[in-house]
């Protein structure tokens, strides 16, 4: 491909003074074309180059150049615009008075740069950015997301279709905190390189009460206990609630009992009470201490009262059907 610069000639003439007549001096010294070689980074589709040269003449102000290369797919619509390789490059200049001048460069387009991923779309269940994703843990034994290849985002300055090859777990079973992937990424030329994907399992769902104690009464054994506030009471077993928990196994959630003036907050389910009326308000914790919100927080009453005052018959161990 040849492009051509078309400039106008200027013809020179050396006029002598008196009466001598004018006199033409030969021009036979060709322009001068300085130019250099250039290395670029490869660009899809392809790359623009602009070569820096100058030209002069020692008669001509504005000689003609014309480039022309060794590239096959290059147009003249583009003439700057190169592909990926090594092209050979030459620049001819001529002056008003025919010398020519030509020298030959190399442009060489490369490619030494790999590809980069990042997540392009959020897993269900998780938010991801960049090369991090958070998840809601959803199984106290490892929590299951499909986090696969068609989430992220595969870039190449110069290859259209890089690879990335990606370590996901077996099952894609993710632990509770942090874990990572490894993607390996290249591209058609074999640059390659490894990004390390984060994945961050969190908890910050309280469990959910399936089941809540009922009101109850028990027959009081005034004496047997003393309150921490110096009363006379009874022991009472007072039953917890049923509670369920994404992330928490069952036998790891902890229910507390407490009472506004008798005992504080107690994993302890047997306390002292003395008689009466005493309203006791339930906790619910999971394995990361989340818990249900204040107007969740399930309490009840129990009724401490000797069996002469009482008109139904009670069970001394409080209701049935919930377990300590």
């Amino acid at each position: 491909m040849t492009r051509f610069i078309s400039l106008k000639p200027l013809v020179i003439t050396c006029m002598t003074v008196g009466l001598m007549a004018p006199v033409a001096f030969a021009d036979t010294t060709p322009p001068t074309i300085t130019v250099e070689s250039q290395l670029a980074e490869c660009r899809n589709p392809s790359t623009s180059i602009q070569i820096p040269l100058t030209v002069s003449d020692n008669v001509d102000p504005l000689p003609s150049v014309s480039i022309s290369n060794s590239c096959s797919t290059c147009t003249n619509a583009n003439p700057d615009e190169y592909p990926f390789g090594s092209h050979w490059v030459t620049i001819t200049a001529s002056d008003n008075s025919g010398n020519v001048a030509t020298e030959e460069v190399n442009i060489l387009v490369q490619d030494s740069l790999a590809p980069s991923v990042r997540f392009d779309t959020s897993p269900a269940g998780c938010l991801a950015s960049s090369t991090n994703v958070t998840c809601e843990c959803n199984n106290p034994n490892g929590s299951v997301f499909d986090i696969n290849p068609s989430q992220f985002l595969v870039t190449d300055l110069c290859d259209p279709n890089p690879t990335a090859i990606y370590d996901f777990p077996e099952d894609n079973v993710y632990p509770y905190g942090d874990s990572t992937i490894t993607a390996t990424v290249f591209d058609l030329y074999m640059n390659g390189d490894s990004e390390t994907i984060s994945v961050n399992v969190i908890d910050s769902t309280p469990p959910t009460i399936v089941a809540t104690p009922s009101d109850f009464t028990v027959i009081s054994q005034v004496g047997e206990c003393f309150t921490p506030n110096g009363l006379s009471g009874t022991w009472v077993r007072l039953p917890r609630p049923s509670a369920s928990d994404a992330c928490t196994a069952p036998a790891d959630i902890v229910y507390t009992w407490a009472h506004t003036e008798h005992f504080n907050e107690s994993v302890s389910p047997t306390q002292c009470l003395p008689d009466g009326t005493h309203n006791v308000e339930l906790k619910i914790y999971d394995a990361q201490g989340n818990q249900p919100t204040s107007d969740l927080i399930p309490s009840f009453n129990v009724t401490v009262a000797n069996s002469g005052s009482l008109a139904l018959s009670v069970q001394s161990s409080g209701p049935s059907g919930y377990t300590n």
